[in-house]
């Protein structure tokens, strides 16, 4: 009788905990998009005239154009795993929101496929983003699935 308990707790710990785990990867972690906007100073030896006016712009979420330097506007992209069902089609209208814009340079970096059959979905996707300086990528362990 209590072996058959245990049993049947632990099937209903690991049925949650696979539900749980799911509904995480399929559900929440494919759709939670998100656009960060962060300022970031950098200062030189030959800059000397500016650096408290940038210590309290940084303080005090000034934006750039506050600022009498010229700025980099930068696009960083990473693990968006890249699906065929809806939710990659949620990816696809997001990027297709970011490429609105022109960037200064866009960085991807890593993990932009969910499996090794998509690729042209991927650059089909990508294509619309436009960068002055360039679009550097590099792969991670989910654009490497075909190890042929």
């Amino acid at each position: 009788m209590a072996a058959s308990l245990i049993i049947v707790i632990i099937f209903i710990i690991i049925f949650f905990g696979l539900s749980s785990l799911i509904w995480y990867a399929f559900r929440f972690e494919v759709t939670n998009f998100q656009i960060k906007d962060r300022t970031i100073y950098l200062k030189s030896k030959k800059d000397t005239g500016n650096s408290d006016l940038k210590r309290n712009a940084a303080e005090n979420n000034i934006s750039n154009s506050d600022i009498s330097k010229p700025s980099l506007k930068i696009l960083h992209l990473s693990d968006f795993h890249l699906r065929t069902d809806f939710k990659g089609q949620k990816l696809v209208s997001f990027i297709k929101i970011l490429s609105i814009d022109i960037y200064d340079f866009i960085f991807i970096t890593g993990d932009m496929v969910e499996r090794d059959n998509i690729q042209d979905e991927l650059i089909r996707t990508l294509k619309p983003l436009k960068a002055k300086y360039g679009i550097y990528a590099v792969f991670g362990a989910h654009d490497y699935y075909n190890k042929k």
